[in-house]
């Protein structure tokens, strides 16, 4: 027999293995030493004179990796996740540098004096009074804020009555009176007499002239101060 019909014979024989023998991982085969013809045959068997058993792997060795494939287009955005959790509150900043200093404010009158004519026909305390106001002429002008008015007045002159002078103060703030009276002052007759008294003034509005009016039915020398307190 030809070899050619030997391995015919063979491959006859593999495609006509059972199904138990196909599906072991090796293969083992009686081969004929003269002739070459191969006889399959169990992994125990023992092969005849003249024979020799060999066997091979069902399974070829892994070849090798192939190469890298080209990077695949992106693929579609996802949808948008859910909000997570609120985070820790973070550390309190550093404090910021100071501003620059503001120019300065307008000087507030914190005292007034007058004193009055005696000329003998004007009466001083009257005349005194009413004229109180910044530098030459410029009224008293009172900006939102509190404020403490101290009113002293003196009487220079004896009182020329029998009896007693009356004299009183009213605190103006544009040109309307504040009752009850700041001060007032009986000065017995042929005596001299002084007084001081002190009020808050709260302004709310602006620009706000505070005068002061004065009564009383005798003419006095006389003196006054005030002393204007802004408290905020």
């Amino acid at each position: 027999m030809s070899h050619k019909l030997l391995y015919s014979i063979a491959v006859i024989g593999l495609l006509a293995l059972p199904e138990s023998a196909s599906a072991q991982e090796v293969i083992f085969a009686c081969r004929n030493n003269s002739s070459g013809e191969l006889k399959i045959v169990a992994a125990d068997a023992t092969c005849s004179q003249n024979s020799t058993l060999i066997s091979w792997g069902v399974t070829g060795p892994q070849g090798p990796a192939g190469p890298q494939g080209p990077i695949g287009p992106p693929g579609p955005t996802g949808a948008a996740g859910p909000m997570g959790p609120q985070g820790l509150k973070g550390d309190i900043g550093a404090t910021g540098a100071p501003g620059p200093q503001g120019p300065p404010g307008a000087a507030a009158l914190t005292e007034y004096m007058c004193t009055g004519p005696s000329d003998g026909a004007t009466n001083p305390f009257y005349a005194c009074t009413a004229g109180l106001s910044v530098g030459t002429g410029v009224p008293l002008l009172l900006q939102p804020g509190s404020y403490q008015v101290s009113f002293d007045l003196t009487i220079n002159g004896p009182c020329y009555l029998p009896t007693s002078c009356f004299i009183g103060v009213q605190i103006q703030l544009n040109d309307q009176g504040l009752n009850p009276p700041l001060l007032t002052l009986n000065v017995p007759g042929g005596q001299t007499a002084a007084v001081g008294r002190t009020k808050i003034l709260r302004i709310n509005n602006f620009n706000v002239v505070l005068g002061f009016k004065t009564f009383g039915d005798s003419i006095l020398p006389a003196s006054a101060r005030v002393i204007l307190t802004r408290l905020q």
